[in-house]
């Protein structure tokens, strides 16, 4: 895997927990991960390692999101890549809007300096954003 690389894996709870059950049963995954912990079930981040994050989470709740994410990285001092798939497509246009906001102020922290592009050596969060037609509604 990348050095200093945290991967954010973001979608419905459901979803979550099953892409989670099908890591802990792969040995070749749990053999990616170190300091591997599934968490218990109901918590926002399901599962946490050195590597991969995995956070259940409606996209149109940022304020759930802002807060999982928060308690796990230090936002501050990280560069952030956001990659979505299709999410904001299935989503109503608040929501999508709200989300893009959200993490358009990612871009700079909050402290507003843009000093994260000059955090290259420091650690990288790459955070994917998923969304199930099916969940969604």
């Amino acid at each position: 895997m990348c050095k200093n690389v945290t991967f954010v894996d973001v979608d419905y709870a459901q979803l979550m927990v099953k892409k989670c059950e099908i890591i802990d049963l792969t040995n070749l995954f749990r053999k990616m991960l170190t300091s591997f912990k599934i968490s218990s079930p109901g918590d926002t981040i399901t599962l946490r390692s050195d590597q991969y994050l995995a956070v259940g989470c409606d996209l149109r709740d940022t304020e759930k999101l802002k807060r999982a994410l928060a308690e796990e990285l230090d936002l501050e001092n990280c560069l952030i890549l956001c990659t979505a798939e299709v999410s904001i497509t299935y989503m109503d246009v608040e929501a999508a809007d709200a989300l893009i906001g959200w993490a358009a102020k990612l871009r700079d922290g909050e402290s507003g300096h843009g000093t994260r592009m000059q955090l290259l050596s420091g650690r990288l969060i790459w955070c994917t954003i998923s969304c199930s037609p099916i969940l969604s509604s």
